[in-house]
């Protein structure tokens, strides 16, 4: 069984500060160890569950921050940003069997995380496919449907969670943490070491496979608010773009690989 594995840092266990997610950080350094240690454990169990390939993609702000040396020799991973529009599933295809999100987060313009955001955190208030809000993991799951690769498992925040379950209602959760205004009520990460050990068994019982396939809507017409119109005026120029108001984009996609490029080249 072949396995891919995307790791954000921000639904990692106790993470609550954009001190604790970007390097150069003193709490940075505790909390990348945690990342990791998520990353090793869930590992190790699809190891012992029949996987026998993996490939981790460090999918959080420079892509460096897992520690790789802790990992064991048949894991690969993807460090730093190759610019290929699949973004946080760069390097995802069809010869996956399943597709793990790790640390995944609540989107923009919710209280599920005090660090919720979707995509370029510094320009982007508000994502939409059809009219609904969307998350980093709706984006690259629906990468996963591309492929028809099942989304097995999600770990991160209580709300993302709850949406993953609308969107693949078979998918395996591991909520780690509850988010609490500007703060965080997280479990303690031995318990939820712990947790993953029955989480990864579950999510890789292949019964389950097909039905977590995500089905890519008919229509995908995505819309990105910017944090200032300037913003949106200089990424209105892109071929096929309509701005809706001054500081709203929106864009009516032919399939998944021309949305996410879009999303990458304006954000």
């Amino acid at each position: 069984m072949k396995l891919y594995m995307s790791v954000d840092i921000e639904g990692i266990t106790g993470v609550a500060n954009w001190d604790d997610a970007e390097i150069g950080h003193q709490e940075h350094q505790y909390y990348r160890k945690i990342m990791t240690r998520e990353v090793l454990t869930a590992c190790k169990e699809a190891k012992s569950n029949g996987v026998r390939e993996i490939l981790v993609k460090d999918a959080h702000a420079s892509g460096r921050n897992i520690l790789i040396d802790e990992l064991p020799d048949y894991v690969t991973v993807i460090r730093g940003w190759s610019g290929h529009p699949f973004s946080m599933v760069q390097g995802l295809d069809g010869s996956f069997d399943t597709l793990f999100m790790m640390g995944y987060h609540s989107p923009s313009g919710s209280l599920g995380n005090p660090l919720s955001h979707t995509m370029a955190s510094s320009i982007i208030r508000e994502m939409r496919l059809n009219g609904h809000r969307i998350s980093e993991f709706t984006l690259h799951a629906l990468v996963a449907g591309h492929y028809k690769v099942p989304v097995t498992l999600l770990t991160g925040d209580d709300e993302i969670c709850k949406q993953a379950k609308e969107l693949i209602p078979q998918i395996t959760t591991l909520p780690v943490k509850l988010g609490f205004g500007n703060a965080v009520v997280t479990k303690t990460p031995s318990k939820v070491f712990e947790e993953y050990k029955s989480a990864v068994k579950d999510a890789l019982n292949a019964k389950h496979f097909r039905a977590c396939i995500p089905v890519i809507p008919s229509t995908l017409s995505i819309e990105i608010v910017y944090s200032h119109p300037t913003i949106a005026y200089k990424f209105s120029f892109f071929p096929g773009v309509e701005m809706t108001d001054e500081s709203t984009l929106r864009y009516k996609a032919e399939n998944i690989f021309d949305m996410m490029t879009f999303i990458q080249f304006c954000s």
